[in-house]
């Protein structure tokens, strides 16, 4: 639950009660006797219920008050279950598809242990660390991961049904629309134990998906005014009951306050509590007075509550924009602690912005010592009015960036938290208080983000020679990543640095990016090794060992001489216990599998070397991987003469293909992904059904052990490579051999189709790296591989120590130039 969980939705329901005030049981007891809803309720055959309404019309209201009646209704019915979550457009653990995904799945977990079965069986079979990294945002499957388990749960035999409650819906930012369809689908699979009830404001794809269906319905606020009229009157009544007794108005003066306030709230619960607020304090001879002030409708009370701010004079007005600018540009909330960097208040207490984001107050609260947002529709107003973004918002982010360079270069430094000894675990650090990383936390995580929102050249951007970012990285490099290991946040880090390189093409980082990539596992765990074994180990000539070689501890005398430069590798997987045979990339180039004389087969990140899953079942050593066309499957070939389908998301076995009589040396997808091709010792070549796993093709005429399979880029074809040093070619459909190819005077051990029908791949021949004829890189005796993969400019390759080593080149011609 820890590895899985970001928080209990319990406890965001608590906060959002403090956020927007007492829950009142008559604001939403209306909607218990509501047609749509008593029918989502008592209908089997309704499976999916949208309530839709405009900003400020109590739809979070309603699904708190419908998440304590369920809870209340189904505390005696073992059979059903209730799960809920509430997105949060400002705030990241609250605002994307897989957060949701995980609050729904963790609250269910989480109150029905014996759901455990579901999780993963890879998770199970992981270490520590590595099952944690299943869970964890660089996990490219994730998503993926998350839907099956919750497909699986939905279906268990043990749930007549499932109460599946999801607020503001239209607040998911990442990955809505695969949400959205998979909700969709969900409630129309039959086999689903799942009750849907979404609540969200107006959006294209919320409309078109959810349209109203046989199985699913659409409450719409706005036809239901009377009922929510009377509900905001109810909330108006205790707002103006709790300003009276503290005004010590009169009767008639709280009846006209009342009656005032109704009229203009115009059935908006959101619009009645942001005045409510402003007149708390207000001398009743004055009330009437500024209560007149503050028009109707949201935008308008916006727009009101910003003329307030203005007239505070230009200082505090100028500093509660500084304020607003900061958190609606982020990403994140903010706390007191980060906006000081981010708004630029150095001059300004603790106590004095307290004070300022009070005055702030119909746009953002404060709430554990961060700031945020009181609605969604409070951060849309502010993002579209010209005057808080007056250089547009692509400076917003430049400002952002810059003043996340100063405050970083400012605060970061070596062994920020003086920790001494170089050993220790990043798990044995404790709180420091006061903790000089806490102003910075924003700046450290999301700098880059900000960077790349930036459509500018390198040199205006600071990434040229003697730039601002150019100088923050020789400078502090190794700070900030020791400050991201400190912070748990190191995985971002290097994710962040390749969307810099991938985005902007910044050689420089590039060249920086080695060490976090290559020393990634130790740095998360040791931070102060980053000063030890990460510049010791690094090249005499490398620029971070050049920039950095002063922060080497002294009593590190004398350092083995090592190379003058980074080699090509950008990563070694570490992890398997015997000889790696086999490696492929993903389609996307965002994984790797490899298989290997252990019996396994793992999945690795890519971009971050983080062991993804590993897959166990076969019972000799996997000879072969391969990645389907989609990247949603991956098949293995093993000594036990049986190929496996494994589903890549989850690591779940699909399919067990058996026939042949000798260990499977070689397997491969057919471009469509419906079919699997298989070599053996046994001298055949096999075609078989990925869906049903029948075979479908016995190939014969090799006369000894095939070696390598693969079909030709359209599917019509097989071409296989001998022991008996014979290439052949056969129709894939009907199983005829048309063509062998002779001439090798030794086994064929690998054959492939080029996708235009010219050399131009990499691949490794004898001891060199080559792309088409020519020669690029010669690899001593330990990078010999035992088997190899490439994907646009990576090449793979497999050792037999069980390592893996990735090696990236530019494109083009490649030449030695004389400078």
């Amino acid at each position: 639950l820890g590895d899985l969980g970001e928080g209990d939705p319990d406890t965001d329901i608590l906060h959002i009660k403090d956020d927007k005030g007492d829950f009142l049981e008559e604001c939403f007891a209306w909607i218990l006797h509501d047609a749509q809803l008593r029918d989502w309720l008592g209908n089997k055959d309704t499976r999916l219920l949208w309530i839709k309404g405009d900003p400020g019309k109590g739809k979070t209201m309603l699904m708190i008050g419908l998440v304590k009646e369920l809870r209340d209704r189904l505390r005696t019915h073992e059979s059903r279950a209730l799960s809920f979550f509430f997105c949060q457009n400002a705030e990241q653990r609250l605002n994307n598809g897989v957060s949701v995904l995980r609050g729904l799945i963790w609250k269910l977990l989480s109150e029905n242990p014996a759901l455990g079965c579901y999780i993963p069986k890879a998770y199970g079979l992981a270490t520590k660390d590595k099952r944690k990294a299943m869970f964890e945002e660089s996990n490219s499957y994730l998503f993926d991961i998350l839907k099956r388990m919750l497909s699986d749960i939905l279906m268990d035999a043990s749930f007549e049904a499932v109460y599946l409650l999801v607020d503001a819906l239209d607040e998911c930012n990442k990955d809505m629309d695969g949400l959205v369809e998979w909700i969709a689908h969900n409630a129309a699979d039959p086999q689903s134990k799942a009750k849907w009830l979404v609540s969200g404001r107006f959006n294209t794809k919320l409309d078109r998906t959810l349209k109203p269906k046989h199985h699913q319905k659409k409450l719409i606020l706005e036809l239901n005014d009377e009922h929510i009229s009377r509900a905001v009157a109810g909330f108006i009544k205790q707002k103006v009951d709790g300003l009276a007794n503290e005004g010590e108005y009169s009767d008639e003066l709280r009846i006209k306050v009342q009656m005032t306030l109704e009229k203009n709230a115009e059935s908006t619960f959101l619009w009645a509590a942001l005045v409510c607020k402003h007149l708390k304090g207000v001398p009743k001879l004055a009330i009437m007075t500024e209560l007149n002030k503050f028009p109707p409708g949201l935008p308008f009370l916006y727009e009101r509550m910003m003329q307030l701010i203005e007239s505070q004079g230009s200082v505090i007005s100028e500093l509660c924009k500084k304020i607003l600018r900061a958190v609606t540009i982020a990403y994140n909330p903010l706390t007191l602690d980060e906006i000081v960097p981010m708004a630029e208040l150095y001059e300004w207490s603790i106590e004095d912005i307290c004070e300022l984001v009070s005055l702030c107050g119909s746009y953002v609260i404060l709430r554990e010592k961060t700031i945020r947002f009181v609605h969604q529709s409070a951060k849309d107003y502010l993002n579209s009015i010209a005057e808080l973004f007056p250089g547009g918002h692509v400076e917003g982010h430049r400002t952002i960036v810059s003043r996340s360079l100063k405050a970083m270069s400012t605060t970061l430094r070596r062994d920020i938290y003086e920790l001494q000894d170089p050993g220790r675990s990043v798990d044995e650090v404790k709180s420091v208080d006061p903790d000089p990383l806490n102003p910075i936390r924003y700046a450290c995580v999301y700098w880059i983000n900000h960077l790349c929102e930036i459509e500018s050249g390198h040199d205006e951007l600071g990434l040229g020679d003697n730039g601002t970012i150019h100088i923050f990285l020789k400078e502090h490099f190794l700070y900030w990543l020791e400050a991201l290991s400190l912070m748990r946040s190191l995985s971002s880090g290097i994710v962040m640095m390749k969307k810099l390189e991938n985005r902007l093409k910044v050689i420089f980082s590039s060249l920086l990016h080695n060490i976090s990539i290559r020393y990634q596992s130790l740095i998360e765990k040791t931070p102060l090794q980053l000063y030890c074994s990460a510049l010791v180990f690094a090249p005499d000539k490398s620029i971070v060992r050049r920039q950095f070689e002063k922060c080497i501890p002294p009593w590190i005398q004398s350092k083995p001489e090592m190379e003058a430069n980074w080699d090509a590798t950008l990563q070694t997987l570490e992890g398997h216990t015997g000889s790696v045979y086999s490696v492929a990339f993903s389609p996307d180039g965002r994984q790797v599998v490899s298989g290997s004389y252990d019996k396994t087969v793992r999945l690795w990140n890519a971009a971050t070397g983080v062991l993804q899953q590993t897959l166990e079942g076969h019972t000799g050593s996997v000879f072969s991987v391969a990645f389907s066309p989609d990247g949603r499957q991956v098949v293995s070939g093993s000594y036990d003469k049986i190929i496996r389908l494994w589903d890549a998301a989850t690591g779940a076995l699909q399919q067990t293909l058996e026939g042949h009589t000798s260990p499977v040396c070689s397997v491969a997808f057919s471009p469509n992904g419906r079919q699997v091709v298989s070599g053996s010792y046994d001298k055949t070549v096999r075609l078989w059904d990925t869906a049903t796993g029948a075979l479908q093709q016995t190939l014969e005429g090799h006369t000894d052990w095939v070696y390598s399979v693969a079909f030709s880029p359209d599917g019509r074809q097989v071409v296989s490579g001998s022991y008996d040093k014979t290439i052949r070619f056969w129709d894939a459909a009907t199983g005829a051999l048309q063509q062998t190819l002779e001439g090798h005077t030794g086994l064929v051990d690998s054959v492939a189709f080029s996708p235009d029908g010219k050399l131009e791949s990499l691949r490794v021949v004898d001891d060199w790296v080559v792309e088409g004829t020519s020669n690029l890189l010669w690899l001593p005796l330990k990078y010999l591989p035992t088997c190899q993969a490439t994907w646009n400019g990576m090449i793979a390759l497999g050792h037999s120590s069980g390592k893996v080593s990735v090696f990236n080149f530019t494109p083009g011609a490649k030449f030695i130039i004389q400078k």
